[in-house]
């Protein structure tokens, strides 16, 4: 009967064995990855051409005092007020459901072309057509859609959304009565900006 094994022993391999192989192992990577090397280099030899290596490389050497620069600038309230905003603004990017706002997209980009076409019109045109425009069901439901968004500034859901600004923004206070100003503003300012272009 065979007797059991004892002792493992390992197969040496020696320093100019293992050197060899570890130089087929690259020669063999560098042919299989060829075009994305040379790509490579292409891509460093333009980056070279217009100097963006020395900025790099100076911008290595200065880091301590790019880093302090850094360090001061965000130490102003204007600077953590705009960092917050934008979080603000991406939180608000976040919720909004594009599929919904495109039929409402698709009516501004209209309703700006037709303004551009009204401030191309000759000016008798214009008051003619100031006083048509009252009497055309797209415009009517133009104004109804503006009465609606008013409406919405000063719905009671938002309410609820006014007390998570005035958190968000601390001591400031919220005035709804701005908004029904502008909203108002807004629309009245409509007819008289295309009357008087």
């Amino acid at each position: 009967m065979a007797k059991a094994t004892t002792v493992i022993r390992k197969i040496e391999v020696s320093p100019e064995e293992q050197r060899n192989r570890e130089l087929k192992e690259l020669e063999d990577s560098i042919v299989n990855n060829r075009r994305a090397i040379i790509d490579s280099i292409h891509l460093i030899q333009r980056i070279h051409e217009k100097g963006i290596l020395h900025i790099v490389e100076s911008m290595l050497g200065q880091s301590d005092k790019i880093l302090d620069r850094v360090l001061l600038s965000m130490e102003h309230p204007e600077v953590t007020g705009s960092i917050k905003n934008s979080f603000l603004l991406l939180e608000v990017l976040g919720k909004i459901d594009l599929k919904e706002w495109e039929p409402m997209i698709d009516k501004i980009n209209t309703a700006l072309t037709r303004m551009v076409e009204v401030q191309q019109s000759d000016k008798e045109k214009k008051e003619v057509t100031m006083l048509s425009m009252l009497r055309d069901s797209e415009v009517r439901e133009g104004m109804s859609i503006l009465l609606a968004f008013v409406k919405g500034l000063g719905s009671s859901k938002g309410k609820e959304k006014e007390e998570i600004v005035k958190q968000n923004l601390g001591t400031r206070k919220f005035n709804k009565n701005w908004l029904f100003f502008i909203g108002g503003a807004a629309v009245m300012s409509i007819p008289l900006f295309l009357k008087r272009k």
